[in-house]
């Protein structure tokens, strides 16, 4: 079992301009107004039930469940966008509307322990009578505000909503400093009174974790840090994403995928070489893949090569041949126009070509390194248990939702 206690650190994030912000929005005058948006989505309002009905609204987000719909946005003005938020409700069952704002104007101000900033609404959800709010201000941070029943501002974290259990409880990616490599952290939100915590990575790792970390210290070692410092990996940071999220009520389990970044390890010639036929990779490891959707997927690696080419088409010089007709198809083909014609060649049909691609291509190491972390929460939710297990073949949300226990009846 594992306990965890609230972060006593103040978290900052990088600040966006409400200029640099405006250029989300559709330009004027084109940019629509709260009547014509609600008309598109099919929801009525009539005059006098929303303050701006017919003011210009900018980077919104609307959402639905079965009793209530809600629109989060910003009013265009002629200088700009105005930094304060709009939401606005309504009751599907009675026909009527509530509507809030919170200031977003200045800088440096926090709430609920959260960075709270003027930025995009970009995700917005329904869960129970609560209304969540992800307001998007840099690359890979934002803010979530959640309003109650009543529309009052209750709490707010730091970041965006991956899953959710029906009693309220919020599992959220954190935000983070945007870097070229990044690690993703899950935390536990019960959004009835407002207590998080870390739920991932956490003590005691698996053997992919460990694994994983242990190959990152020893790069570290050979190259005092230097390679550190080109892939822009911060102190303590794990590069990895957090994939697919499943939970299940009953049995008050969560199951997620994680996948570990590889490309650090490599040197540049082979992360240039992996990137680079990234899509045919891809194509090859399909099960029963066919001819021509490989081959198109080479055409479209092949045009994304450009002045890397010749060190990407190394790794075929042991097949003089298909080296050859690789480097003059990357010189030749370079549009849409011509794909047909080279998917038709006769050459690219062969099964001895395409086999010598394959023998080649999957000969390069992985990208990514995936493991599946499956926890089970105490009825108080406060402590839980987990386990890894590796994430091969683990593709589809059925498959990760087997791993959990049936629920009870």
């Amino acid at each position: 079992m594992h306990r965890h206690s609230w972060p006593s650190t103040t978290l900052r994030v990088t600040l966006v301009t409400a200029a640099a912000l405006s250029t989300l929005g559709t330009s004027y005058p084109s940019t629509p107004t709260l009547e014509h948006v609600l008309s598109t989505a099919k929801v009525s309002a009539r005059q006098g039930e929303l303050a701006n009905l017919q003011q210009p609204v900018l980077n919104y987000e609307m959402a639905t469940s079965h009793d209530q719909f809600a629109i989060g946005y910003y009013i265009g003005r002629p200088k700009g966008i105005d930094q304060t938020f709009y939401l606005a409700v309504k009751d599907l069952r009675r026909g009527t509307w509530r509507e809030t704002t919170v200031d977003l104007s200045g800088q440096g101000r926090t709430y609920d322990r959260a960075w709270l900033e003027f930025g995009s609404c970009s995700r917005l959800n329904i869960i129970g009578k609560n209304m969540f709010a992800f307001l998007h201000y840099s690359p890979s941070a934002g803010t979530t505000l959640q309003f109650g029943q009543d529309l009052k501002l209750q709490h707010a974290f730091y970041g965006w909503i991956e899953a959710s259990f029906s009693n309220g409880i919020i599992l959220y990616q954190q935000s983070r400093p945007h870097s070229r490599y990044e690690e993703s952290d899950l935390w536990l939100f019960d959004s009835a009174t407002g207590y998080r915590t870390k739920i991932y990575p956490v003590p005691p790792y698996g053997h992919v974790r460990r694994e994983y970390l242990r190959r990152l210290d020893d790069l570290k070692a050979r190259t005092g840090g230097r390679r550190y410092a080109e892939n822009n990996i911060g102190p303590g940071i794990s590069p990895s994403s957090l994939g697919k999220t499943v939970t299940r009520d009953g049995t008050r389990e969560l199951a997620f995928v994680v996948s570990y970044d590889l490309m650090p390890l490599y040197p540049e010639d082979v992360q240039k070489q992996i990137v680079a036929f990234g899509a045919t990779i891809e194509g090859l490891s399909r099960p029963r893949p066919r001819t021509d959707e490989i081959v198109r997927d080479l055409f479209s690696d092949l045009v994304k090569m450009r002045d890397s080419a010749q060190i990407v088409l190394s790794i075929f010089r042991d097949d003089q041949d298909l080296y050859a007709h690789l480097a003059a198809a990357q010189q030749k083909y370079r549009s849409d126009d011509q794909l047909d014609a080279f998917v038709r060649s006769g050459y690219w049909q062969r099964v001895d070509v395409i086999e010598g691609l394959r023998r080649v291509l999957l000969s390069l190491p992985q990208s990514t390194e995936t493991a599946i972390y499956v926890y089970q929460f105490a009825p108080d939710w406060r402590t839980y248990h987990f386990q890894e297990l590796p994430g091969r073949g683990i593709t589809s949300r059925t498959a990760l939702e087997a791993l959990l226990a049936p629920a009870k009846k």
